[in-house]
């Protein structure tokens, strides 16, 4: 989800405020609420879905909420390991697949 902070970093003081009991909406609310509003509407963040089209949904879970992003894939490859790659890291892997797909 941290891909998307750009997107959705104006709207932290809207959470913010729904963790209090009164309702307080500021002049800053607005302006980041619009702010949102307007990233969220342009064709570099919302495109129409495509029912036919491959996508994929990913989460994220912390202790103090939840997020998703449906996302369209772009493209699609996989491959299998050589003796050396067996013996990586999980997280070695993810950084190999992603020097994998970018080159390829």
């Amino acid at each position: 989800m941290y891909r998307y902070e750009p997107v959705f970093q104006p709207v932290t003081p809207l959470f913010v405020m729904l963790s209090t009991n009164a309702f307080y909406w500021s002049v800053n609310h607005e302006k980041k609420f619009r702010t949102l509003l307007h990233r969220l509407q342009t064709t570099a963040v919302l495109k129409p879905f495509s029912i036919g089209g491959n996508s994929a949904v990913i989460t994220d879970a912390l202790p103090t909420g939840i997020g998703a992003v449906l996302e369209h894939c772009v493209t699609c490859v996989s491959r299998r390991l050589d003796k050396a790659e067996h013996r990586y890291l999980r997280t070695q892997l993810g950084a190999l697949g992603v020097y994998w797909v970018v080159k390829t």
